[in-house]
């Protein structure tokens, strides 16, 4: 059993569409690549998890029947899950921390329920071109990364200084760059 938000993109008969879209009958893939069909769908209410991910996509079901899933809501033409996938704040922040990311009330609710969020569905239900709506969307990513990152400083501020010490002690270690250096040095 999978169970999603109406809005939430699954891919269905090799397309991703909103899961209130879904038919029974209608054919889901699942992490092995073998095809499930929809055998019933129900109606229920309940907490939401929701992932975030640089692809945008997840393995969503029980163990062993797992089935290919969205992590972001379907919009009018597939608009949030082909914006989730590009470089930009989101994927950055929630790789530097992303405990904290993840288990953010704030990121949830500005990410899910906001009503920025609700005008940028409805811009893209209008119709409204793609780059726009991308320029939006990157606006907004800019603005609640940039606000959870103030509330998180410290932790983001060890995250940088953790990945830099790696990348000296990776520099150090590597044969071949202490060399290369005392030559420069002797010419």
């Amino acid at each position: 059993m999978l169970e999603v938000t109406p809005n939430h993109a699954v891919y269905v008969d090799g397309v991703f569409m909103a899961a209130s879209s879904a038919c029974v009958d209608g054919e889901m893939s699942m992490a092995d690549g073998q095809r499930v069909t929809i055998t019933s769908i129900t109606h229920a209410t309940g907490a939401i998890i929701n992932p975030i991910t640089a692809s945008g996509t997840i393995l969503a079901g029980p163990a062993g029947a797992a089935v290919l899933a969205g992590t972001v809501d379907f919009w009018a033409h597939n608009v949030c899950m082909r914006l989730v996938a590009l470089p930009g704040p989101w994927n950055l922040v929630s790789g530097l921390v992303p405990s904290a990311f993840q288990a953010s009330p704030f990121v949830e609710t500005a990410f899910t329920r906001s009503a920025v969020m609700a005008a940028l569905e409805a811009m893209a239900a209008a119709g409204v071109p793609f780059p726009i709506m991308a320029a939006a969307c990157g606006v907004y990513d800019v603005v609640v990364c940039a606000l959870f990152m103030a509330g998180h400083a410290a932790q983001l501020v060890g995250a940088v200084a953790a990945l830099a010490l790696g990348v000296a002690v990776v520099k150090a270690t590597t044969p071949g760059r202490a060399k290369a250096g005392a030559a420069a040095v002797r010419t």
